[in-house]
């Protein structure tokens, strides 16, 4: 029999209440007392998170026809990949939160098989990818659990257009990620957090510009977050159940700037899909707490997060909360503007360092 519609809205809202992030709570020890709360901080936010959560990334289109994109604040770490044309394409690792349905779910390239090891052997869902991937991610080190495994956990929409309204049900895709032990986040390394305030230059916002996309990072001082454009669009969230539309946010942004290497992977038509250093060494930028910090990014291997240094060589502290890592290669530039009134923003622009 089926439930009222009242009844129907009820659970939905029920259902996505249940799957909301865990509060952050500071953490106790056993000496403290047993009322109370004690918690597991993730290596990704510095925030309560459950250390048994398994973690799932998906593939995320990035062009206009994909907007509004689901779930993006839901993902504790957002990365922004470049592609072919001068355009990006979006990495959304999900740990702490569970936004129900994510998406338009794309391809994947080969770039993730060098990110995709820093966060373990999590669930990756994608749309597709090219012959001469298939294999390399069959031999990757991620469980598969895309459109090409499956098609439990997608379904398409008719408010957007193919290839842009597949939509990929969350729960349903990390109920198919055969190894949970090894999907979780406990040997993933982490960020430094600190609740101090990172001393750096003042900034109103950043602005990255690839051959044929651009985002824009605004600080707002009330919120504490930076606020996310795409040109001059406010970039959009949608959340589940209720549908409702939010500003995409994020409270820490890493620029990480490096060269392009050579791609293994040659089409006939002639066609490179770019493909960043991430592992090694190379310079860039944080973003926290409304300031900017030139930094040295140091990832020895695959398995590692970047970690953020000074010129002097100490670690960098962010704040805790969501992170949005940006991939920028020596052709891409950059700008940072001190205040909201600067006339003539200036101009951040270097050369890429490996």
């Amino acid at each position: 029999m089926r439930m009222p519609l009242v009844a129907v809205a009820a659970l939905l809202l029920t259902s996505c209440a249940a799957q909301s992030a865990v509060p952050s709570v500071s953490p106790t020890s056993a000496s403290e007392s047993p009322t109370e709360v004690t918690c597991w901080i993730s290596p990704l936010t510095g925030a309560c998170s459950h250390a048994g959560n398994s973690v799932l990334i998906v593939k995320i289109d990035d062009v206009a026809g994909a907007r509004p994109q689901r779930g993006l604040n839901s993902a504790d770490v957002i990365l922004v990949e470049p592609v072919e044309g001068g355009l990006t394409r979006l990495m959304a690792v999900f740990q702490s939160d569970d936004p129900i349905e994510v998406g338009p779910v794309r391809s994947a390239r080969i770039t993730d098989l060098d990110l995709v090891p820093a966060f373990g052997t999590p669930g990756f869902a994608y749309s597709g990818a090219t012959t001469k991937l298939r294999p390399m991610l069959d031999e990757g080190h991620l469980q598969l659990v895309g459109a090409p495994q499956g098609q439990f956990g997608f379904f398409r929409v008719d408010t957007q257009d193919a290839p842009h309204n597949l939509i990929a049900n969350t729960s349903a895709l990390l109920s198919r990620i055969k190894d949970k032990e090894a999907a979780r986040l406990m040997s993933a390394t982490s960020w430094k957090f600190g609740s101090e305030g990172s001393s750096g230059l003042v900034t109103h916002s950043m602005t990255l510009q690839w051959a044929a996309a651009e985002k824009t990072f605004t600080w707002d001082p009330a919120l504490k977050q930076w606020l996310i454009k795409v040109y001059d669009s406010p970039l959009e969230s949608m959340r589940c159940c209720a549908a409702t539309l939010e500003r995409a946010t994020t409270t820490t942004v890493f620029v990480m700037q490096t060269v392009l290497q050579d791609n293994p992977i040659k089409f006939h038509s002639g066609t490179v899909t770019p493909y960043p250093q991430t592992v090694g060494e190379g310079s860039g930028w944080v973003l926290t707490n409304g300031m900017r910090i030139e930094a040295t990014w140091k990832r020895p291997t695959v398995y590692d997060l970047p970690r953020w240094f000074r010129e002097d060589g100490s670690e960098i502290a962010i704040q805790p909360g969501h992170v949005w890592w940006l991939i920028k290669t020596e052709r891409d530039d950059i700008v940072f503007q001190d205040t909201e009134a600067e006339a003539s923003p200036q101009s951040a622009s270097a050369s890429a360092s490996s």
